[in-house]
Formats: structure tokens, C-alpha cells, sequence
């Protein structure tokens, strides 16, 4: 499934951006937290490229793919004392992706091809290698998408393409094997992209049967599988990652809005993440246990996609911005997309373009001050007129209401309305931090 938008930047009106244009130069000023150990991951031996695709808990194991000097794709693991690892491919295969890695960073899976021709999921421990997982009863395929902490519980998709209603999410354990999930209603196909830590709840996206329109789904073996709705204004989601507390379901969608990253509780459904200020959309692929991080990227133009980060406190924020803004040096880097972070949401990891080439990386957050959201009237849509006129509202006594807690204490000190206050609303207008 695909999610396209022809969304053009939201433009700002006259006075909006002459305000705007007073304010942000601060961005490039010093921001709270000191600045942040940021590793790039190098390539395998001799390779041309590398993206890291899922972190352990800790933030001490990455996982992802690197491309040979042939430029075919091998899996690795990561670790800042061993380097980056060839994983190596199943038996008789010629290539294999890493996808998901446990919390201890023991147990990879993902997937690659074999000696039969077809393309198998895989585990990968350091005591037996890659083993192959097999695949649904009839299938050609399958692929491991994510495991639960321990190793023990494995997600993905499995089946035979080529057939209509061909692929259906699988749920793998040692004891059982392979176990498709069905389907929602009278869909023909469903995907499973994410397991909670203790391997009880996945999330993934059920689609029909052109397999373009796709539905974000829940499923837990007492209540099956559920689908979780929209955005407001859409009709399409895709689910990519779920909270290690399986609370948490976070990916894309379309809505009234364009197509924008969400994040699903029970409590709240599904909320839009907004976008970085002038980018054209936003994707959700990865959050924290407790879903209050959540990584991903934002086009700015269909030629450049950045990584963005998105917590309630800051809204969505350009992760180039956000470290460079700590004293990172990023010279010759840009960091395109979050594809993990780590338990505790301090460490987070993805790919990115350096000097040209792609290339996996990892960094640890700055600490931020507590500080407000571009999100001013927390109408979902980060950064717009609505958001600078709530702002001065608000300084002038008139502020949003519950549930909003925007205060016009906006940097967090104490003092209510100064023109610290403004300064730092503007720099987290412009992408950085308080």
C-alpha cells in the first residue's frame, strides 16, 4: 500500500511571518542539553551502504541492512565495541534483510531467499546463525518483521504473492510455528509489523483486495483481530511499529489534513502527529515502551526526506535540527528517518545520506527543557497561523482549554509571558528546542 499526497507547505500570512522572520534566527542559537554522542555505523567490509532498522532496548545493539561491494543486501548487527557485523544468509541464499531485533539485542529476525528460490523469515541468535522459520502452509514467502523482548514471539507476513488474498500476518513461537492472523472483515490481505514486548498484542495493516487501500489492525488472541479507524477526513492506515507495553500503535494515514503520521491509544483512537513546519507529510515507523517517542521522516520536497521525532511536549521536530541545535556536528550529513528507539526514548537510530552514500546511524537525544509543542492549540496540525495567533492569545490572558495544556509559560521557568517565552516558541516553531 501506498500513501500519496499532493500537499503543498502551509504558507503563513503576512503577519504571522513577518513575526516569524523576527524570531527565527534564534533557532540556530543555544538550545537546552548538552550535545549528544552521534556514531555513524560505517558500512560492512567493503560495502557501498548501510541502514539501521531496529535498536535493542538499551540502545546497544543495532540492526538493519548493508549492501555488499557488489550491492547486495546482508544483514547486521551493530554493537559500539564489535562494529558493524555481517550476519551472512540462509543456506543457499544469496541475500537477507535484518528487520527487528529483541531487547537485549540476542535474537535478529527478518528475512532472505534460499536454496528453493523462495524468500524465508529468519532468526538469527549468536549461538545458532540464521535459521530459517518456514512458511505459512502453500506459501513462497515470508518475512520477519519485528520479536518481542525476549526472542521468543516473531511477527511478519507469509504466503504466495502471486495469488489474490495470497499473504496473511503470521505470529511465530517455537512451540507452535507459524500461525496466520486473518484477515479484517472482508479483506484479502494483512501484514504484521509490530509485537508488544511480551509478544500478547501485534499491530499491522489488513488491506483489500486491489491492496491499496489498507486498514491499521490490533490483534490479541483473546479479541482476534481489530481494526483501529482513521484519522479524521481519511480511509487509509498503516500501522508500522507498536509501544513495548503494547499500548501504542503508531504509522500513516490520510486525513483532511494530507497524509500525516498517527499515533493510536484505546483511550484517545487515533490522533495526527501534524508535520514538521513547511514539510509536506509525515510517517510514523518506530516509538518507545511507552509510546511517548515516536520516530520517523517528513519530505520537505519529493527529492529530500528528513528524520523526524515526535514526543508531546515538542510536536514533530527535524532530528538534523534537533541535534544540531545540541552542538552535534553534522557537517556532510542528513539524517532521512527513525527507525528505532530505544526503550527509554533516549537513543534512537535510522538512516541517513553521508557524503552521498547511504549509511546507518545511531545518537543519543538531548535533554530537553520542558518546554511547549508548535502545536499551540493542540489542534493536531503543527506550526500554522492557528498556532502562532493561540500563542499571543494566550500571552495576552486568553489561553487554550482543557484538554490543551498549553501555558504561556512556554519555556517551562516560572514566568509567565516574557519574551524568553516568545523566543523559545519560535525556535520550536523553526524545528529546534527550548
Amino acid at each position: 500500500m501506498s500513501l500519496t499526497s499532493s500537499l503543498r507547505p502551509r504558507c503563513h500570512s503576512v503577519q504571522a511571518a513577518r513575526l516569524l522572520a523576527m524570531f527565527l534566527p534564534l533557532a540556530a542559537g543555544t538550545l537546552a542539553g548538552a550535545a549528544q554522542e552521534f556514531t555513524g555505523l560505517g558500512q560492512i567490509p567493503g560495502g557501498t551502504g548501510s541502514i539501521a532498522m531496529a535498536i535493542s532496548g538499551e540502545g546497544k545493539v543495532v540492526v538493519g541492512t548493508a549492501r555488499t561491494a557488489g550491492g547486495v543486501a546482508h544483514p547486521f548487527r551493530w554493537t559500539s565495541g564489535g562494529g558493524m557485523v555481517d550476519l551472512g544468509v540462509l543456506h543457499g541464499g544469496q541475500f537477507a534483510e535484518a528487520l527487528g531485533v529483541s531487547s537485549d539485542g540476542a535474537t535478529v529476525v527478518g528475512f532472505g531467499d534460499m536454496d528453493d528460490s523462495n524468500i524465508h523469515a529468519f532468526r538469527w541468535t549468536a549461538a545458532e546463525g540464521l535459521v530459517d522459520l518456514g512458511l505459512l502452509a502453500g506459501g513462497t514467502f515470508a518475512e520477519a518483521q519485528a520479536v518481542s523482548a525476549d526472542g521468543k514471539v516473531i511477527v511478519g507476513v507469509s504466503g504466495k504473492p502471486a495469488e489474490l488474498g495470497g499473504f496473511k500476518a503470521f505470529r511465530w513461537t517455537g512451540q507452535a510455528g507459524m500461525q496466520g492472523l486473518g484477515v479484517l472483515g472482508t479483506d484479502a490481505t494483512s501484514l504484521a509489523t509490530g509485537v508488544s514486548d511480551d509478544g500478547s498484542v501485534i499491530t499491522g495493516t489488513s488491506t483489500d483486495s486491489t491492496g491499496t487501500v489498507g486498514h491499521a489492525f490490533i490483534w490479541s488472541a483473546a479479541a482476534g483481530m481489530r481494526g483501529i479507524g482513521h484519522l479524521a477526513g481519511g480511509s487509509i492506515t498503516n500501522a508500522h511499529a507498536l509501544s513495548g507495553d503494547g499500548l501504542v500503535a503508531v504509522g500513516v494515514g490520510d486525513s483532511a489534513q494530507g497524509v500525516r503520521a498517527f499515533r493510536w491509544t484505546a483511550q484517545a483512537g487515533m490522533t495526527s502527529l501534524g508535520i514538521i513546519p513547511g514539510a509536506m507529510q509525515s510517517t510514523a515507523l518506530s516509538t518507545n515502551r511507552d509510546g511517548s517517542v515516536v520516530g520517523g521522516n517528513c519530505p520537505l520536497t519529493p527529492s529530500v526526506t528528513v528524520a523526524s521525532l515526535w514526543t508531546a511536549a515538542t510536536g514533530m521536530v527535524d532530528v538534523n535540527a534537533l541535534l544540531s541545535n545540541s552542538g552535534t556536528n553534522l557537517a556532510g550529513w542528513r539524517l532521512v528517518e527513525v527507525r528505532g528507539v530505544s526503550s527509554d526514548g533516549s537513543i534512537v537510530a535510522g538512516g541517513a545520506i553521508h557524503n552521498g552514500r547511504q549509511e546507518a546511524w545511531i545518537s543519543g537525544l538531548p535533554t530537553p527543557a520542558h518546554c511547549g509543542t508548535a502545536d499551540f492549540n493542540c489542534d493536531g496540525d503543527v506550526g500554522t497561523d492557528a498556532d502562532i495567533e493561540a500563542f499571543f492569545a494566550c500571552i495576552a490572558g486568553n489561553c487554550p482549554v482543557a484538554p490543551c495544556s498549553s501555558s504561556a509559560d512556554f519555556n517551562g521557568d516560572g514566568d509567565v509571558g516574557t519574551d524568553a517565552d516568545i523566543e523559545a516558541f519560535f525556535r520550536v516553531l523553526g524545528g529546534g528546542n527550548c
